[in-house]
């Protein structure tokens, strides 16, 4: 069975202070390659940016990196290497950089750039032209991204986790004394991570009984003197907790003609795609409710979800309101109605999954999963390119 991390994106962002002691600014590096080799060995995929590379002795060029980009980076060129002839490694990771950052990158480095450029080991997203504002490049990583490893740094990793937080995705802070490159922020990653054993849902919005307990086991103090236990921690921790919501928004009144059937097209036919790419489900017909007002938990639900599924049979005012309330948000959405249904908008800019009852199950599945490959990855009806 493949990982619950296949084909997640984890972004991993941080950095440490000049004035930290050089064994746990070298021990935070080390974790990191850690880390990101063994989501690789997951199936995941790294979210990351490229620019300079400050060191804690900017005369001498041997001394530690102050940012970590780098070390995602060598270990993604590495484990490339490690890859079968007959696989070929593409698109390990997304990298959102800007041409003012690029133009950063020291000449020692710059040749791994190129090749992993050149081979499409990674996939470049840059900003708008002549911009390299961090807002930015932190506001569009985390568009791409279902969760984030974040140590150190200062209020950029804190903006970062804001992000995250605001759209139901999972933050992992760690605790590590790094402090900040730049100096700034209330705390970082480590304010964070307190603030993320007392407040454990704000933060891995699935969570479990022993969620609290477990980030807490995440203190860098219990693990300093095993990098590749820590390491294996962490990762253990992310595999059991980042599980994207899909939304369901479908026909709920029994009294409609349409809704057995709509009925009997989720649990057998959705329903099994969903859990087999691993993401946690919130249908309203089913799933608990939170709130004590159904509408507010359906707008708060669609809000934090990853993926939207919606499916118009019967052409129910509500559907199309959440509909357009899921499009408006940029969500990846994936239209479906039964076979026959007369659609209110233009199919032709927006694809619909046409569903045949009278077919197997089976063939179903597959025409379902076929439509869902093709489609999920298909850009906003509006994107930030077309502000400017």
């Amino acid at each position: 069975m493949k990982s619950n991390l296949f084909n997640k994106t984890i972004q991993i962002a941080g950095s440490s202070s000049e004035d930290t002691e050089m064994q746990i600014i070298q021990f935070s590096h080390d974790l990191i390659k850690l880390i990101t080799k063994k989501l690789f060995e997951r199936g995941a995929i790294i979210v990351s940016t490229v620019g300079g590379e400050d060191r804690s002795n900017p005369t001498d060029a041997t001394s530690p990196s102050l940012v970590y980009y780098w070390d995602i980076l060598e270990t993604i060129y590495e484990y490339a290497k490690t890859m079968p002839f007959s696989e070929e490694a593409k698109n390990l990771a997304k990298i959102v950089s800007s041409e003012k950052a690029e133009a950063q990158i020291p000449e020692n480095r710059k040749q791994i750039w190129h090749e992993l450029i050149d081979r499409g080991i990674v996939s470049l997203q840059r900003i708008n032209l002549g911009w390299n504002a961090g807002a930015y490049k932190r506001q569009k990583q985390e568009k791409l991204s279902d969760a984030l490893i974040i140590l150190g740094g200062g209020e950029g990793v804190e903006h970062l986790a804001s992000l995250y937080v605001a759209h139901g995705k999972e933050v992992l802070p760690l605790d590590l004394p790094l402090g900040s490159s730049c100096g700034d922020g209330l705390g970082g990653s480590s304010l964070l991570s307190r603030l993320a054993i007392a407040n454990p849902k704000r933060f891995i919005p699935r969570i479990n009984e022993d969620t609290a307990s477990r980030l807490a086991s995440l203190s860098y103090e219990r693990w300093k003197n095993s990098r590749e236990d820590y390491a294996n921690y962490i990762v253990d921790f992310l595999e059991t907790s980042v599980k994207p919501q899909v939304f369901y928004v479908r026909l709920l009144n029994k009294d409609e003609n349409e809704y057995p059937q709509v009925e009997n097209f989720f649990r057998s036919v959705v329903d099994p795609i969903v859990k087999q790419f691993q993401y946690s489900i919130k249908d309203m017909g089913v799933s608990e409710v939170n709130s004590a007002f159904l509408n507010t938990e359906i707008f708060y639900e669609l809000h934090n979800s990853s993926i939207v599924i919606a499916d118009i049979s019967g052409l129910r005012p509500n559907c199309f309101i959440e509909l357009g309330y899921a499009f408006g948000l940029n969500k990846k959405v994936l239209p479906t109605a039964i076979k026959g249904a007369k659609l209110p908008f233009d199919q032709s800019a927006i694809p619909c999954h046409f569903w045949d009852p009278k077919l197997s199950i089976e063939k179903q599945k597959e025409f379902f999963l076929d439509f869902w490959i093709k489609n999920i990855d298909r850009p906003p009806l509006v994107s930030d390119a077309d502000y400017i």
